[in-house]
């Protein structure tokens, strides 16, 4: 059986770790990504019995990436959407009061 072997850098300026984990749950199964941090970078080595589309794995990254500062940027909007959608309130103000803000 032959083994694809991938190493794909990232930037630790543009994308976070988080987001490149993510990316890296949705490979294939049998996929064996090894995610290393070393000075500006962020490795990530794949082995594979196929080989992965690596602008796919790119593309799911920054996917990733937005998604995670959309959340730290709209995460309070989404809260109060949620509080409101399980217990409707008539006073939009005391649900909000009740939101720790960090």
């Amino acid at each position: 059986m032959a083994f694809y072997m991938s190493l794909i850098s990232f930037d630790k300026k543009v994308y976070s770790l988080a987001a490149i984990q993510r990316a890296s749950y949705e490979l294939p199964k049998g996929s064996s990504p090894k995610i290393v941090s070393k000075n500006d970078l962020i490795l990530v080595e794949t082995s594979d019995a196929t080989p992965i589309n690596v602008s796919d794995f790119n593309q799911s990254v920054l996917d990733h990436q937005l998604r995670l500062e959309a959340e730290e940027k709209y995460g309070l909007i989404r809260t109060i959407l949620v509080a409101q959608a399980i217990e409707p309130s008539g006073d939009l103000d005391s649900v909000v009061s009740l939101i720790k803000i960090s």
